[in-house]
């Protein structure tokens, strides 16, 4: 598969950037096979970016919080169609990276989305291009449920390995040693409604249990889990203990902690990131004062939301509201 090609590329640049940070020890063996699988890389990204504490993967001059990424593609949730949530993802990226930068320009026939990184000197391979390229793709098209055939991806540095390696990832019309790296569709796709909400991205990002897993066939904890904290937290009831949640899944307390691990999280993360689809949710309603939303997320201090969104962000509650109402009005005024 020519795909596999990619992933073996990505892990191997991740880890030479764990190495060069000095925190290669936490990852996992190479496979006896020495090749990576696909689970490997997420999993090393996950390593290397927790580790970090830094969305770049140690590949930028600066370190861009980890929780950012994920919450720029929350923000994306939040949107009627792909055209607000691409606008959304780039205004929140302007404040929450000194490294990516995002712009969109709209022609009468096509939608281009420029990006732009750290140059060769940090990032010799382009990974963060390359990357940011497939994600950015594929979760535009996974947001609306559809495929953008006539795709076309281009790229300013030079090609590294064969073309048909980028073209099993990115589609037929990927081209390198461009004027810039960007993503080129349709324009028409951005009037496409956007189907999924944020729990079906906690299923998109997590592991799936194999085998069978009885009455949680067809969920994972962390969806679990996380549905109970957000219930908990819109009646404003006291966030349920894992002890509480286990009883509520008939199951141990230590069998639910070890799902959790399974899927790369923890009751601690899950309930983080209940908290911050909530403030998300709420956030851009200029009716509720920012201690208000702290309260709905369950913040016990009133300064609890102040060090939330610092350590998702970077910035403060009233800096990513007034961007995410930029051009667009508030809600109420």
């Amino acid at each position: 598969m020519q795909s596999d090609e990619l992933i073996q590329d990505f892990t191997e640049t991740l880890i030479g950037s764990a190495k060069r940070h000095g925190v290669a020890e936490a990852l996992p063996r190479r496979p006896a096979s020495g090749r990576w699988s696909g689970e490997h890389f997420i999993e090393i990204m996950q390593i290397v970016g927790r580790t970090l504490d830094d969305a770049h993967f140690g590949l930028g001059r600066t370190r861009c919080p980890l929780q950012a990424q994920q919450f720029g593609v929350e923000v994306m949730l939040l949107s009627n169609n792909l055209g607000d949530a691409l606008d959304r993802y780039r205004r929140f990226f302007q404040i929450a990276s000194n490294e990516l930068a995002i712009e969109i320009e709209r022609t009468p026939k096509l939608v281009h989305i420029e990006l732009r990184g750290p140059g060769l000197e940090t990032d010799p391979h382009q990974f963060l291009i390359e990357w940011n390229a497939v994600r950015i793709l594929g979760i535009s098209q996974w947001l609306v449920g559809a495929s953008f055939p006539s795709a076309e991806v281009t790229f300013a540095h030079k090609r590294r390995l064969p073309a048909a390696v980028y073209t099993s990832v990115l589609g037929e019309n990927v081209a390198f040693e461009r004027a810039a790296n960007r993503i080129s569709f349709p324009v028409h796709e951005l009037s496409r409604r956007v189907i999924f909400d944020a729990q079906d991205l906690t299923r998109l990002w997590s592991k799936r249990f194999e085998g069978n897993t009885g009455n949680h066939l067809n969920e994972n904890w962390s969806a679990l889990v996380k549905s109970s904290l957000r219930d908990s937290l819109l009646r404003m009831e006291p966030l349920p203990t894992m002890e509480d949640l286990a009883r509520k899944f008939r199951v141990s307390s230590q069998t639910l902690r070890r799902g959790l691990k399974a899927e790369g999280g923890s009751y601690r993360a899950v309930k983080d990131s209940a908290r911050r689809e909530v403030v998300l949710s709420n956030i851009g309603d200029t009716s509720l004062t920012l201690g208000q939303i702290s309260v709905l997320a369950g913040f016990a201090e009133t300064n609890g939301l102040e060090r939330a969104m610092k350590n998702w962000t970077g910035q403060r509650p009233s800096d990513v509201r007034r961007d995410m109402l930029k051009n667009s009005g508030a809600k109420s005024q």
